[in-house]
């Protein structure tokens, strides 16, 4: 845990933890008056990128997603649409030069969820895409995609049909994910697709749709906030606690102790731990 400020009324604590040692997808911003967290995702093509040729170190997509979107909103003072174009332009801009497959196929795009929040003047504009959380003196705002939980009701369901049958627990797991694993290889085609009911937001080069779900803009009095808790989908929804690092950690460890596999309290797409991380800001 360390300790920050990004304004002279708040202390921020944060913490991030990547589900492998070796790689963490999540990325976390404190700087003056703005806070955010990234949550990447590599394209299920699954391919790594040399992001320093010098050096030789390799990352996935989820990974530079989740950076270039730190580095843009470390860097700008832009809140809603015009960050969202700002984080794609420079998306685009390395797809032209590393993966170029990309620009015209989405399923060679990586992505990132976002909530950046950025104190202009004595407001508080919390932008939001995709489905990282985060709550205003305690109240959760959360944006779930309605295609994840389509999915993971799914795979839920597969596991409880092959327990029945005797199947072990560890490899109805496996056997729940491989099972919806075909619709998740074509979700690539609902990013940024106004078009399609199950549709969500995404930063991944193409353009987010100026809506709701896709981007959600929300402005607080900043003489109204004593807590603001950023948050990647690794920790569940916390609720009627204090905003304390230590709190989320010990949500964390109760959900996975109590539904290791994920598919009781806290069904998902996929068994095990996922990265994590948490930004909080307290006044």
């Amino acid at each position: 845990m360390n300790r920050y400020e990004f304004h002279p009324e708040f202390t921020v604590d944060a913490f991030t933890k990547g589900k492998k040692s070796e790689c963490n997808e999540d990325s976390l911003v404190i700087a003056e008056n703005c806070l955010a967290v990234f949550d990447g995702a590599t394209d299920k093509t699954g391919l790594k990128f040399e992001e320093d040729p010098e050096s030789g170190l390799f990352r996935t997509g989820g990974e530079i997603a989740s950076r270039i979107g730190a580095k843009v909103v470390a860097q700008s003072n832009a809140v809603g649409i015009e960050l969202a174009k700002n984080i794609n332009s420079a998306i685009s801009s390395y797809y032209e030069q590393y993966n170029p497959k990309a620009i015209n196929d989405s399923s060679f795009r990586f992505a990132t969820t976002m909530v950046a929040a950025k104190i202009l003047d004595d407001t508080l504009v919390v932008t939001q895409i995709g489905d990282s959380w985060y709550r205003i003196n305690g109240e959760p705002f959360t944006n779930d995609k309605k295609v994840d939980e389509i999915r993971a009701q799914e795979r839920q369901a597969k596991i409880k049909e092959l327990l029945k049958e005797g199947v072990p627990v560890e490899e109805a797991a496996v056997q729940g994910r491989e099972a919806i694993l075909p619709e998740l290889k074509k979700q690539h085609l609902l990013q940024n697709n106004p078009d399609d009911k199950l549709g969500y937001g995404a930063l991944d080069g193409s353009e987010v749709p100026n809506q709701e779900p896709y981007i959600i803009v929300k402005e607080f009095a900043l003489s109204d906030i004593s807590t603001i808790d950023i948050v990647s989908d690794g920790y569940p929804i916390l609720e009627n606690s204090e905003s304390t690092v230590e709190n989320f950690e010990n949500e964390f460890r109760r959900v996975e102790e109590e539904d290791p596999y994920h598919y009781i309290i806290n069904p998902g797409t996929k068994p095990g731990i996922d990265d994590r991380t948490v930004v909080i800001a307290t006044r």
